[in-house]
């Protein structure tokens, strides 16, 4: 598929014929650690460079992020500089888009200002929570004026040294965010964690601060102790779990067989488990030395609780209706508050292509179809990354493909995503124009 971007933003519907995957290609960049080596390279006095960041909708609102706040950021060709002499206020304000991580951590780094920095964004963000992350600034000495809770805010510093607590259940962002913000305090932070989620970001975080520089002390996940500065560094973005886990599911549930390349594993980030997932539902899965290979063949349903990686609930579901057997996923809750309401927009994602699933308790039960989807549905991705990958999945596993809408919406984290579909041998065209939508 050649899209010509001068003209894309008009093409509403994506045509996605059956067929299995084959092949290999190389994992995107880690959104996760382009975010956090972009920032710590903000918070950090001198000239870093960060090689295979990864560009998307979400790692720009980051750029431009530290920008608003006195950093300068050259983007070449696999490689990222950022020149700074620590965060200074230079704009008032910076739109975070539809990025929750930008968000967050934005927040935690507005704290080291002196006057008051504005974080807004678009779409849901701004329906987003950030007062646990709030309150354990104003421990610190922040000052913030927000709207119940929710973006936009105003955060005014600067923070000092001392010690604070977080409450993290909702968001491992807010604890992550809270150690970048200390990592740039004169003196040293201790940080009491009362409850967190997703824990592997946290592990992200702290080996991104510690490699620019800081020196942290852990007890587990309950107790840090921070202390800079962050240095200048030279650092080098891992391969995309995430984005990589929708390659590995969709070969999973079409049968076929391919390699993603450029993973590390074992891996802080949570959605490695991927690799256990397809292994419970029956895909044989091989581990290399930075790749993970995949081979697809008859899936069974299985329960698994996506808590610590809620990114993965709308891919394990779509292998849920290719299985057969009933597929419940569990521990759902922080799904409501992503990018969509991820509970209803997984659901109705598979009412789309015909498959029943309810909820049950706290989980998703879905009845899987057992390899006989029939396809020829239109697949509405309700404007989400995340659901517009598992509709890939529906769409190529079916006996008659699919139509994709709000397809672009992948910009948002892995912009070579349809792509890299292709070059993995699906057939994939574009159909209709609509000016005002895309």
């Amino acid at each position: 598929m050649t899209v010509n971007h001068a003209r894309v933003r008009r093409i509403t519907v994506l045509v996605v014929e059956p067929g299995p995957l084959e092949g290999e290609v190389r994992a995107p960049p880690s959104k996760s650690y382009t975010h956090r080596a972009l920032l710590a390279g903000l918070i950090a006095h001198g000239r870093s460079i960060i090689w295979n960041p990864l560009e998307s909708g979400d790692t720009l609102a980051t750029v431009e992020l530290v920008r608003a706040m006195g950093g300068q950021v050259e983007w070449g060709i696999e490689v990222a500089r950022v020149t700074s002499e620590g965060p200074r206020w230079v704009r008032p304000s910076t739109n975070c888009r539809e990025s929750g991580t930008t968000l967050r951590l934005g927040v935690g780094v507005a704290s080291l200002l002196d006057k008051p920095f504005i974080l807004y964004g678009e779409g849901r963000l701004n329906k987003r929570p950030i007062r646990p992350l709030l309150d354990s600034l104003a421990m610190l000495g922040a000052s913030f004026l927000d709207t119940g809770g929710y973006p936009p805010v105003a955060v005014k510093g600067p923070i000092g040294p001392g010690s604070a607590a977080i409450d993290a259940g909702e968001s491992s962002q807010f604890l992550s965010a809270l150690l970048m913000a200390v990592s740039g305090v004169e003196g040293s932070v201790e940080v009491r964690v009362e409850r967190l989620s997703s824990k592997g970001y946290v592990d992200a975080t702290v080996e991104v601060l510690e490699a620019y520089g800081a020196r942290i002390e852990r007890d587990g996940y309950r107790w840090f102790h921070v202390e800079g500065p962050l240095k200048a560094s030279t650092y080098y973005i891992p391969g995309d779990w995430s984005s990589a886990a929708a390659i590995l599911a969709i070969t999973a549930g079409t049968g076929g067989r391919a390699r993603v390349l450029g993973l590390r594993y074992p891996d802080p980030q949570p959605d490695s488990r991927i690799v256990e997932v397809l292994e419970a539902y029956g895909a044989r899965v091989t581990v290399g030395g930075g790749w993970v290979e995949v081979e697809g063949g008859k899936l069974d349903g299985i329960e698994v609780d996506v808590d610590e990686s809620p990114d993965l609930a709308p891919v394990v579901a779509a292998l849920g209706a290719v299985a057969c057997g009933e597929t419940r996923i569990c521990g759902i809750t922080r799904l409501r508050v992503k990018e969509s309401d991820r509970v209803a927009t997984i659901l109705g994602l598979l009412g789309d292509a015909g498959i029943e699933a309810r909820m049950n308790g706290e989980c998703i039960a879905v009845r899987g179809a057992c390899d006989v989807l029939e396809g020829g549905y239109t697949l509405d991705s309700r404007g989400d990354h995340r659901i517009a990958m598992a509709a890939a999945l529906l769409a190529l596993a079916s006996r008659k493909g699919g139509l994709v809408r709000s397809w672009r919406s992948v910009d948002k984290s892995y912009p070579a995503f349809w792509r890299d579909l292709e070059r993995l041998g699906a057939r994939i065209h574009v159909q209709g124009q609509d000016p005002n939508t895309s």
